[in-house]
């Protein structure tokens, strides 16, 4: 059989698709705006970080397991002061920083400042730059997504840009991180200290599961229920309410419905669904549990912080907060008796 004879992948796709009443792919992982679900717990997060913009709060944080739309709701942030007159904001889709002359560098050219030789003139150039456009009433934000990859060094560029306050704070600060940013945090008192608002993305419920779906389905114009309501739940237990995973094994099961010649998720299909999801996915992404399991068996003992950053709940910043006033004392205490 030549070449010819076999159906492109994307085009059979489609067509099953269109069998199945989608105008275009529901379940695709790409992060397109338009599929984008507000729960209303996404609302509350983008209400308040409206509050810390526009009131110039100065630095918060948003903090997420992976999945969980952080870089959509980073996207929706961005557009709604893109082109607002009084705002200058950028985004940094992955902010890998290592060194606070790396991140000063980067925001400098994000926001047109003068380049300068040495780091503290760039600073001042940078200071300049802030206080003008205060002074201009106009407002600087700047959203770093994926900030768990940033070390304690790069957080210091952050606690430098609070010291260039007036009556109010300059620029605004979010960062959009995994639990792995508490690591960074703790080293950071500092840093911690200036957060203004923390906000934790939480894993989907049964009913919000139901409504992503129902969202996806409708914006590819399914009228018809995608699932039953006896697949509903199998579908949010294998996904732990992560929406990255429920979207993915929804991809599956459009192949199982073909395969099978069905036009509505039930129970065999979902649970096939999630059968080929597992399998095609235990190398390129282990769930948080398979994970924990791998490090036990690499080193005997696995990394309580590490853990603890992969699955949910977080803890609150407050704790953490208190957790190192509390190694600050200890600290205040020994140093007073070695004296």
């Amino acid at each position: 059989m030549t070449q010819e004879n076999y159906p492109d992948r994307a085009v059979q796709r489609l067509l099953d698709l269109r069998a199945l009443g989608f105008s275009e792919e529901p379940f695709s992982n790409s992060s397109d705006a338009k599929y984008f679900h507000m729960t209303a717990e996404h609302g509350n997060i983008l209400e308040g970080l409206q509050d810390l913009v526009e009131l110039r709060r100065g630095l918060g944080t948003v903090i997420g397991s992976f999945g969980m739309g952080k870089t959509m709701l980073a996207r929706r942030l961005y557009f709604l002061y893109e082109k607002r007159p009084g705002y200058i904001v950028t985004q940094t889709h992955s902010a890998a920083f290592q060194t606070e002359a790396e991140i000063l560098t980067a925001v400098c050219k994000q926001l047109g400042v003068q380049r300068m030789k040495g780091r503290e003139d760039q600073y001042d150039e940078l200071e300049k730059f802030l206080v003008r456009k205060a002074l201009d009433k106009t407002n600087v934000v700047l959203i770093l997504d994926d900030a768990e990859h940033m070390s304690p060094k790069a957080l210091t560029f952050v606690h430098r840009l609070y010291n260039f306050d007036i009556s109010q704070k300059l620029v605004q600060v979010i960062l959009f991180a995994q639990p792995l940013i508490l690591k960074s945090l703790r080293a950071r008192p500092e840093v911690l200290s200036r957060v203004a608002n923390n906000f934790n993305m939480n894993t989907l419920t049964v009913k919000e599961t139901l409504q992503l779906m129902n969202f996806r389905c409708n914006v590819a114009n399914r009228k018809d229920p995608f699932l039953t309501k006896e697949a509903l739940v199998p579908l949010w237990e294998a996904s732990n309410g992560v929406p990255r995973y429920i979207v993915n094994i929804c991809f599956e099961a459009i192949y199982e419905l073909s395969a099978h010649a069905k036009t509505t998720v039930d129970e065999q299909i979902i649970s096939l669904a999630i059968e080929r999801w597992k399998r095609n996915t235990q190398i390129n992404e282990l769930s948080p549990e398979r994970k924990v399991k791998k490090v036990k068996k690499k080193t005997g003992k696995p990394d309580q912080e590490e853990i603890q950053a992969m699955i949910l709940p977080f803890e609150s910043l407050e704790s953490i907060e208190a957790e190192v006033r509390e190694d600050e004392k200890l600290r205040l205490l020994k140093e007073a008796h070695s004296g």
